[in-house]
Formats: structure tokens, C-alpha cells, sequence
């Protein structure tokens, strides 16, 4: 998989693969940042985790109606799990924590 990723990016423009590394960098970091928060299980992360995703998948489809990669397919995919993942264990979360003040 590594092997063909790698070829994959060999036929990238210079500055689509500096745009790539950029932008997968960045989705990272915030995404890494995201799940510290949901790690700690502080509610407010979870809507603000959804809506970062939700703009991550707009911005990638709009990127893929210009570039037409599958890739930022399969990015929005893994997005649109996580976010169905965030929104069920917060809504356990808040469930669970109501239950528990009663």
C-alpha cells in the first residue's frame, strides 16, 4: 500500500504535492487535537469536532470537483465515519451523564 501511494504522489506536480503534504499535514494536527479533547470526554468537543469534520468534507468535495482524485474520496469517507462515530458516542455521553445526575 505504501508502494503505491508513493507512486501515486510521484505524478503530482510540485505544487500539488507541496498542497498535499500541507493539507494532510494540517488535517492531522487539528484532527489529533480534535481527539484530545474527545479523549477527555468534554461534550463541547464532540459538536466542535462534527463541524470541523463537516468542513473538511466540503472543502475536499469541492477540491475533488477540480482535481477529480479518488483519494479526497476516500479522505471524505474516513471523514463522514468519524463523524457518524462522534456523534453516536456523544450522544451516549449525554445520555449516560443525564442518567447519572437523577
Amino acid at each position: 500500500m505504501a508502494r503505491y501511494l508513493l507512486q501515486s504522489a510521484q505524478h503530482f506536480s510540485i505544487s500539488s504535492q507541496h498542497f498535499t503534504s500541507l493539507y494532510l499535514l494540517s488535517h492531522g494536527v487539528i484532527k489529533i487535537l480534535l481527539v484530545a479533547g474527545l479523549l477527555r470526554e468534554k461534550l463541547w468537543f464532540y459538536p466542535l469536532a462534527i463541524a470541523v469534520f463537516l468542513f473538511f468534507i466540503l472543502y475536499q468535495l469541492f477540491r475533488f470537483s477540480v482535481t477529480h482524485s479518488p483519494w479526497l474520496l476516500a479522505i471524505t469517507l474516513l471523514d463522514i465515519i468519524v463523524i457518524w462515530l462522534t456523534w453516536h458516542e456523544y450522544r451516549y455521553l449525554r445520555r449516560h451523564r443525564s442518567a447519572a445526575l437523577f
